[in-house]
């Protein structure tokens, strides 16, 4: 049988029952419990805390504890598929416009740029 040692884990959850969820496995024993109560469509670290896209929320970051610390609705309705974080900067696959779109994390959470494939459909 397959040893599991104990983790925690964070899982982002689009669709019903979709959300932030924090998976924890202690002494053998496993605990789930939801952290934002809203589809998720992605999770990265940015700095001690993390960043998630949501297609009904926009952009929200979270502290180290997972509290909102502030969110914008940036990005909201843009079918969101994915997010990673390069230095103050969050990239978002943005498939209803076929875009990377990338938004300035350190200031207001603003789109600031985009990267758009052949198909942009702008």
């Amino acid at each position: 049988m397959l040893q599991v040692k104990d983790f925690n884990a964070l899982i982002s959850c689009c669709n019903q029952n979709g959300g932030l969820y924090h998976l924890k496995r202690q002494k053998g024993m496993n605990t789930l419990q939801i952290i934002l109560d809203i589809e998720c469509r992605g999770i990265a670290r940015y700095g001690k805390g993390f960043v998630v896209a949501s297609n009904e929320e926009g952009i929200i970051l979270l502290d180290e504890s997972l509290n909102v610390v502030n969110f914008s609705h940036a990005g909201k309705g843009l079918d969101l598929h994915g997010i990673a974080i390069s230095g103050d900067f969050a990239y978002l696959a943005e498939t209803k416009l076929n875009c990377i779109g990338i938004y300035d994390l350190s200031n207001g959470l603003n789109r600031v740029d985009e990267i758009c494939f052949s198909s942009c459909k702008r």
